[in-house]
């Protein structure tokens, strides 16, 4: 049975145009579900993860918010899915290393073609780039040195 304050509450979205974020917190509700502090009632995708990784980064980087459109959500599923298929057993999880690849980017590529079309359209380039100058590193963590060793077969 659902109680008087939450019918009023479903009364006043049915009167109105209510925003997904709204419509989610109310089924949540209903099913007796707790929403993250997010909002949302689940976690965020693989894809997601991934798109809030290179986001943050190229805002990071260049000062600039991103313009993402759906060419370059065409090419972080490719990207995604070359990253899948190129790790070996145990390599860690796609978004780990999506984040290692766009955090170790070549300095060229960040400063001259810093787009996600661009990082898959050259994806073999940029590994073998990544694999070369991340032996020359002096300073990483344990967990860049094993997704570097696992992923990208760095030594």
């Amino acid at each position: 049975m659902v109680d008087e304050g939450l019918k009023q509450e479903i009364r006043e979205l049915l009167g109105r145009s209510a925003k997904k974020d709204e419509l989610r917190r109310m089924l949540a509700k209903v099913a007796g579900i707790e929403p993250d502090e997010s909002g949302t009632t689940g976690s965020q995708s693989e894809y997601s993860q991934c798109v809030s990784i290179f986001l943050a980064e190229y805002e990071s980087v260049t000062g600039i918010k991103y313009s993402f459109t759906g060419r370059d959500g065409k090419a972080l599923k490719e990207l995604m899915s070359k990253l899948k298929s190129a790790a070996k057993p145990g390599a860690g999880s796609v978004v780990d290393n999506f984040g290692f690849l766009i955090r170790h980017l070549p300095e060229w590529y960040r400063k001259n073609a810093y787009s996600l079309t661009v990082i898959n359209n050259n994806f073999n380039v940029i590994v073998n780039l990544i694999r070369g100058e991340y032996g020359k590193q002096q300073q990483i963590t344990d967990y860049e040195q094993r997704t570097a060793r696992d992923f990208f077969g760095i030594r």
